[in-house]
């Protein structure tokens, strides 16, 4: 296993097979969300469905924090490889302002997400969706009720918008670094890999945005 894990193929497909798993997740948890869309019934159940998962959903939970870590961590150190063996970095092609841009940008929205992360768990997490949150116009509707509450408010539905255009440019410029720093460069299958990765990035964060901006703007 040691072997395995220095070696530059283990870390590539440790690389790909948790970039996977997380984009994976990314979808899984946007059908959830869609299911707003089909009334409080929908969506009450469907987090009723996740919490009689009890352990196995922290475990779950677990599993997405652990690929989240080995993912960004061994992207880190090929990069930091492929820099010393070739004295170049996968944004080389870039014109060395525009590189400077993007790196900066990404580091920003990279930050943006951590927070992001953090008040999305207390939002819709650790915060029960029992209280006056859940209540609109007298009746309690549990998790959809909290879900209205907090993103009729302007400040947060914005944020939680702009978060999900962060997500959409990490996945797509995540996957276009991994198949350049990789040494992935077929004239054929690396095009279609990224055209692949921009339009589900795009769809996912026009799919995590449709439900703020619903809420927002017409309920």
């Amino acid at each position: 296993m040691k072997q395995y894990l220095q070696s530059s193929i283990g870390k590539k497909q440790i690389v790909a097979i948790t970039g996977l798993a997380l984009v994976l997740f990314l979808i899984a948890h946007l059908s959830g969300n869609l299911l707003f869309f089909k009334g409080p019934e929908a969506i009450n159940n469907y987090s009723k469905f996740l919490k009689d998962l009890g352990a196995g959903l922290w475990i779950a939970r677990l599993g997405l924090i652990g690929a989240f870590v080995l993912h960004v961590a061994f992207i880190i150190i090929l990069t930091i490889q492929n820099k010393k063996a070739r004295s170049y970095s996968y944004l080389k092609p870039l014109h060395p302002k525009t590189r400077k841009l993007t790196t900066q940008l990404m580091r920003l929205s990279g930050l943006f997400l951590f927070v992001y992360v953090g008040v999305h768990l207390y939002d819709f997490t650790f915060t029960p969706h029992t209280d006056l949150n859940s209540t609109i116009d007298g009746e309690y509707l549990g998790l959809y009720g909290h879900m209205v509450t907090y993103l009729k408010s302007p400040i947060r539905s914005i944020f939680y918008i702009l978060a999900m255009i962060s997500v959409s440019l990490h996945l797509a410029h995540g996957v276009h670094s991994v198949v350049q720093t990789m040494g992935f460069n077929h004239p054929r299958y690396t095009p279609l890999a990224k055209k692949t990765a921009n339009v589900i990035s795009l769809l996912l964060g026009l799919g995590f945005s449709s439900v703020p901006i619903y809420i927002l703007f017409f309920l």
